[in-house]
């Protein structure tokens, strides 16, 4: 597979941006996670409810458009006033305030009364010729004819219904033309609009969770960012630690053109881990596989480590920022107790990159050139139960369905020269390795 063409039209991300993308991935799954569970987002899931049913909305169409001419109470009020203006209303009532109107019914009480429509009477009495002419005028025609009436009834129920309190709240509510805004509904239309302007929940409802379902499961079960000085106080290990009880430790092959130099090869500077590959001979421990263990001398020291007694994992997220010089072997793999399997998250042979698998049957892997391994890139595996897909940065390179491993395996970095390569020095680098859990603790051993 040649990855210049897919880097040079866009399909491969620049290491870069794919970082920048995996970590607001991350950023926005915490941040998703987080608001999922606030007060907030409850509170504007609650108020979206209220705010948006078909009574809310009526209520407020109706606060906001109904005018005032509209209303009961100013249909009350201006009948009030209309009936006020009433010249026999004001005369009526300026009649029944009178003092002759008093004084006319106090009289009407007594046996004089009598006399009343007697002429000879009225003539020897100024007083009842006086109660005559009041009988006898409009005023007292009509007070007569409105006394007790259903008008005046009326008025005077008015008058007392627009007197209240009860009135006065709700004709100043109903005369006020921004009367919405004084409501307990417009409060939560308020609060409504302030948390939807929440940027984080604003960031909550955009947000596709589709696009976290790959991750939701997942945690970190293995960190490492290199900011520790030497090996022991690391959780990586250096020494070969596969094959047969006898082969795990500190030792060369005789097959290969160097010697493992165990830590004195491995190094951290400015947070990246370094396995060197340097000129340097020594005689060193060698296994051949006919003759076992003999004392070989060698050109070039490199180094492995490996967390076989600190981490194991069975599935899930493997991923490594890596990057080598020197056409020589660069590796980052997977292995068990045994010799196979092996899965290579990152291997550079010198020449092509190639990811993959060793088993007992055979390899499955993919070459890949076109870009330039000197350079940090991200190398992942995704291992599940029916499949493990290899990725360079955002870009699949590999997919294998069949004869996935079924065991836990260990962490493994490594730099090697083969017989047949021309020994040169090198470097593998490691910025950081992660490693995230499929979500069941059974699978990981530390």
């Amino acid at each position: 597979m040649n990855l210049f063409w897919k880097n040079l039209f866009g399909g491969l991300a620049s290491t870069d941006k794919f970082e920048r993308q995996m970590k607001q991935l991350a950023d926005d799954m915490r941040r998703y996670t987080q608001v999922e569970k606030s007060a907030e987002l409850a509170e504007y899931n609650e108020l979206a409810h209220v705010v948006n049913a078909p009574e809310f909305q009526e209520k407020k169409n109706t606060l906001e458009n109904r005018r005032y001419r509209d209303t009961e109470e100013y249909r009350d009020r201006r009948k009030v006033k209309k009936l006020a203006a009433r010249a026999d209303i004001r005369q009526y009532y300026d009649v029944l305030r009178s003092q002759e109107l008093k004084d006319f019914l106090a009289f009407m009480e007594t046996p004089e009364a009598q006399h009343l429509n007697d002429r000879k009477a009225a003539r020897k009495s100024p007083a009842l010729q006086r109660f005559r002419r009041f009988a006898a005028s409009k005023a007292y025609r009509v007070y007569t004819r409105l006394h007790d009436s259903y008008l005046i009834k009326e008025y005077e129920a008015l008058l007392e219904k627009v007197a209240s309190d009860e009135f006065q709240e709700a004709d100043r509510f109903w005369s006020d033309p921004h009367r919405w805004q004084h409501t307990p509904e417009y409060q939560q239309e308020q609060r409504y609009n302030t948390l939807a302007a929440n940027p984080d929940i604003a960031f909550f409802l955009a947000e596709k969770p589709e696009r976290f379902n790959a991750w939701r499961a997942l945690a970190r079960s293995f960190d490492d960012e290199f900011d520790w000085n030497t090996l022991p106080a690391s959780r990586w290990t250096a020494a070969h630690h596969h094959g047969p009880e006898a082969l795990r430790g500190d030792h060369s092959y005789t097959n290969e053109r160097q010697a493992m130099g165990g830590a004195d090869n491995v190094s951290v500077v400015d947070g990246h881990l370094r396995i060197a590959t340097r000129r340097q001979s020594v005689t060193a421990r060698a296994w051949d596989a006919t003759k076992g263990f003999v004392m070989q001398p060698f050109d070039y020291t490199s180094a492995v480590v490996q967390t076989a007694a600190n981490f194991r994992q069975q599935y899930g997220i493997f991923q490594a920022k890596l990057r080598c010089t020197g056409r020589i072997n660069h590796a980052c793999w997977l292995g068990g107790d045994g010799k196979l399997p092996v899965v290579k998250l990152f291997h550079y042979d010198g020449k092509v990159l190639r990811p993959g698998f060793t088993d007992g049957i055979g390899t499955h892997e993919a070459r890949i050139t076109g870009i330039n391994p000197a350079k940090f890139h991200v190398y992942t595996l995704v291992w599940t139960p029916t499949e493990m897909t290899w990725y360079v940065n955002n870009l699949q390179v590999l997919r294998c369905t069949t004869r996935v491993p079924q065991e836990a395996l260990y962490l493994d970095l490594q730099s090697f020269i083969a017989a047949t390569q021309k020994p040169q020095e090198g470097l593998l680098e490691a910025d950081w390795v992660r490693v995230y859990t499929d979500g069941n603790p059974s699978s990981i051993e530390n």
